[in-house]
C-alpha cells in the first residue's frame, strides 16, 4: 500500500468547510429564523473563513444582549463556539474559561470537557487535561477515545 500524500490547502479547505457544516447543521437545536439565529450563522460563516476576531465579536455581542438566556443549550452553544474561536487565536485561557461556561450551562457536553482537556495540554497543564478526561469516562465508562486520550496523558505526564 503505498502512502497518499495530503494536498494541505485541500485539507485546510476541507477542515474549514466541515467545521462550517458541524457547527451551522449539528449545534443549534431547532435553529430559527430569529435575529439571534441569523447573527449566531454569521458567527459560523467568519470561523469557517478564518475571521476568529470577527466571530467573537458576534458571540460576544449575543451574550451581552442575553442571547437563548432561556434556552441552556444553545446559550451554551454560543459559549462553546466562542471558545473555539479563542483556542484557534492562541488564547488559551479565554477559551478554557468559555468551555468552562459551555461545560456549566450544558453539564452533559463531553465535547467540551474534551476541548478543554485539548487546551490544557497545549499549555502544559496535563493534570487538568486528565481530571476532564476522567469526568467525561464518569459519563460514559465505555468511552474508547477518553479511554485512549487518559492513556495517551498518563504516558506524557510520566514522560514529563
Amino acid at each position: 500500500m503505498s502512502a497518499m500524500k495530503i494536498n494541505t490547502s485541500s485539507a485546510n479547505s476541507l477542515g474549514r468547510l466541515l467545521l462550517l457544516v458541524f457547527l451551522a447543521a449539528g449545534l443549534l437545536a431547532g435553529c430559527g429564523d430569529t435575529p439571534e439565529h441569523d447573527k449566531v450563522r454569521e458567527a459560523v460563516r467568519a470561523a469557517a473563513d478564518g475571521e476568529y476576531k470577527k466571530a467573537i465579536g458576534i458571540y460576544d455581542q449575543l451574550l451581552a444582549e442575553g442571547a437563548f438566556k432561556d434556552d441552556p443549550y444553545n446559550r451554551g452553544v454560543l459559549y462553546y463556539n466562542r471558545a473555539l474561536a479563542w483556542a484557534k487565536l492562541g488564547q488559551y485561557d479565554k477559551a478554557i474559561a468559555d468551555y468552562t461556561l459551555a461545560y456549566q450551562t450544558r453539564p452533559d457536553c463531553q465535547t467540551c470537557l474534551h476541548n478543554r482537556s485539548v487546551v490544557y495540554e497545549k499549555m502544559g497543564k496535563l493534570k487538568e487535561a486528565m481530571a476532564d478526561v476522567k469526568l467525561m469516562l464518569k459519563m460514559d465508562p465505555e468511552d474508547s477515545g477518553a479511554q485512549e486520550r487518559l492513556k495517551y496523558l498518563e504516558g506524557k505526564l510520566k514522560t514529563g
